[in-house]
């Protein structure tokens, strides 16, 4: 693997991990409370405005972009490989009642023939 590709997985592994850290409620509990501090302690006022849009803004909305679409990726490959596995299985049933059709067939050969024989004795 080269350089290149690991920081690339790694980017991918702590976006999706940002994202679902960030869509979780302790992660909403934490913004409320970042965002009721400078109603308690007014001195955080400045502190809690950059941390809200220098960091947040500016971080984490891109990271969680990042993650979504990663995770979206993900998820569009699972129902490709869905799809094609329901294909698949959607022609081998096709085929046995293919089979099952020259079964009814050949029973109803079978059938007619036992039955013109059983009426001439």
């Amino acid at each position: 693997m080269s350089l290149l590709n690991f920081f690339k997985a790694l980017n991918e592994k702590i976006a999706v991990v940002a994202v679902l850290a960030m869509s979780s409620m302790a992660c909403v509990y934490l913004f409320l409370f970042l965002s009721l501090t400078p109603l308690i302690i007014p001195s955080t006022q400045t502190l809690i405005m950059y941390i809200s849009s220098s960091i947040i803004q500016l971080v984490a909305l891109p990271l969680i972009m990042l993650g979504q679409a990663v995770l979206n990726r993900n998820a569009e490959s699972r129902t490709d490989e869905t799809h094609d596995m329901v294909k698949e299985e959607l022609q081998v049933l096709k085929d046995e009642i293919s089979e099952l059709r020259l079964m009814q067939i050949k029973i109803d050969e079978l059938h007619d023939m036992a039955k013109n024989n059983s009426c001439h004795c």
